[in-house]
């Protein structure tokens, strides 16, 4: 049931399935999935043909699952750091106050050109005016009740 290309969802949809298939048929029991050949002794394993068909049964109670170590070597790797680095008092830097002042003073906003009159909007093309709505016709609390 297992194959070494299958994600762990498509082996649980097929156990699923199965079970599926097992209580529809009638059958009752739980469909469990065998433990991987490699577990046996003539593929490298620790069990023997009886252990592998007890535990396939389900008899066993055991659920055995295989377990690769990754392919390339993994080292941990230590960082020595010097406490004089961590806690240096190099937190306090000395600032001119007359260079800070006067780069404010460049770098303050400010408007080269005047503003332009509203002669290009929206408003001034349509010759549109703003003015007070009209008052409505019946009084708002006569709506209401």
């Amino acid at each position: 049931m297992n194959s070494s290309h299958d994600s762990v969802d498509d082996v649980f949809e097929r156990q699923c399935l199965l079970n599926l298939l097992s209580r529809r048929m009638g059958l009752g029991d739980l469909v469990r999935p065998a433990p991987p050949r490699l577990a046996l002794q003539s593929f490298g394993g620790h069990l023997s043909i009886d252990e592998f068909c007890k535990m396939a049964n389900g008899n066993s109670g055991k659920v055995v699952t295989l377990n690769f170590p990754p392919m390339s070597m993994m080292r941990q790797q230590i960082e020595e750091m010097n406490e004089s680095d961590i806690t240096s008092d190099l937190r306090y830097v000395p600032l001119d106050t007359d260079r800070i002042n006067k780069y404010k003073e460049r770098l303050r906003l400010q408007r080269r050109r005047p503003m332009q009159s509203n002669q290009n909007t929206l408003d001034a093309v349509m010759q549109f005016t703003l003015g007070t709505a009209a008052a409505p016709a019946t009084p708002v609390s006569a709506v209401v009740a």
